[in-house]
């Protein structure tokens, strides 16, 4: 055989093997998730009666719904959970058969207010039709504000805010504070007009972002949605539960991570961190929520620095399933 002969014929044998490795190595990257089973102990347990004044239902990603016997506040709010598949190649849109069927397992017919934290899909998609839904007023920047008119929300029920300003709602305080998305984000910049659903996820641009502090009754909530960032931010702010947000953190170095604790633990001082936005909100809501895969994210490598922080601040450390109820 000769040596033209035989390379070509070592490439037809090559070529398609390296190609079927590189598949199965993507289809890992995208799919696989570590078990969070290891880390079974840190989920707050479930209580078959809870008669606490304040109640915090965690919904996935960074959808948190706050409750006490008279008012009701969603943050986020993502329910829908489009797959990798229509996020990254197609169109996504709110389901609002999804959505309805939540609000039910919830029992929740009527919300006050629905918060965003920064207008990318994952948090801000749903928004508008949740407070449509609920007959909430929908709280966020401008750019919240256009996907709620898009989502077809009259404007009369959206409160476009800046940071430092404070509303109230029945015995809750919230304070709208400055924040920073987590380092390498997408889809910067301001959504500018209402958008027509389906539409692509870049047009969910990012908005600016925001922490929030709700108090009610001299208890207090931070929920740091994001794992960026403001130097010097939180500083006037101490807590006693922190909702701390880590998606993307595992990908990023030591150095920042250590940063992220200095400038949003430690400043605050919580006496409780309860960890957000870790699961594949790829998946449905009703299937047990499941770290991202590790081409998004790297879950040991955050747990490993979570739980070290945790051990020598002395801070406990939390994780919550979804539906599952936290106490104040």
């Amino acid at each position: 055989m000769s040596m033209k002969k035989r390379i070509l014929f070592l490439s037809a044998i090559l070529i398609p093997s390296l190609i079927f490795f590189a598949v199965l190595c993507i289809g890992f990257l995208l799919t696989f998730h570590t078990d969070v089973s290891r880390y079974s102990e840190l989920y707050i347990p479930p209580t078959e009666k809870n008669t606490s004044d304040l109640k915090i239902t965690f919904l996935g990603t960074s959808s948190l719904l706050f409750q006490d016997k008279d008012t009701s506040l969603l943050v986020d709010g993502f329910f829908t959970r489009p797959s990798k598949f229509r996020a990254i190649l197609k169109t996504v849109e709110p389901d609002t058969e999804i959505i309805q069927n939540v609000l039910d397992q919830l029992q929740v017919k009527k919300l006050d207010a629905v918060f965003t934290v920064h207008s990318h899909y994952d948090h801000a998609m749903d928004s508008g039709i949740i407070a449509k839904q609920t007959g909430a007023f929908l709280v966020g920047s401008d750019s919240t504000a256009y996907i709620g008119l898009g989502s077809g929300l009259e404007e009369k029920f959206i409160r476009r805010v800046n940071a430092k300003e404070t509303l109230q709602f029945g015995k809750f305080k919230i304070t709208i504070l400055p924040s920073r998305h987590s380092p390498h984000a997408r889809y910067e910049g301001e959504v500018t007009a209402p958008i027509s659903t389906p539409a692509k996820i870049e047009e969910y641009k990012e908005g600016g972002a925001f922490s929030l502090l709700i108090e009610r009754e001299g208890k207090s909530v931070l929920v740091q949605g994001s794992a960026g960032f403001i130097p010097g931010a939180l500083k006037e702010y101490d807590v006693d539960l922190l909702y701390l947000g880590v998606g993307g953190l595992g990908k990023n170095p030591e150095s920042y991570r250590e940063e992220y604790w200095k400038e949003v633990v430690e400043v605050t001082r919580p006496e409780q961190i309860v960890l957000i936005h870790w699961d594949d909100f790829f998946l449905p809501l009703e299937e047990t929520l499941k770290p991202l895969p590790p081409f998004f994210d790297d879950f040991d490598a955050t747990m490993e620095f979570m739980l070290g922080k945790s051990k020598s601040s002395k801070i406990p450390l939390f994780l919550q399933e979804r539906y599952s109820v936290h106490s104040l």
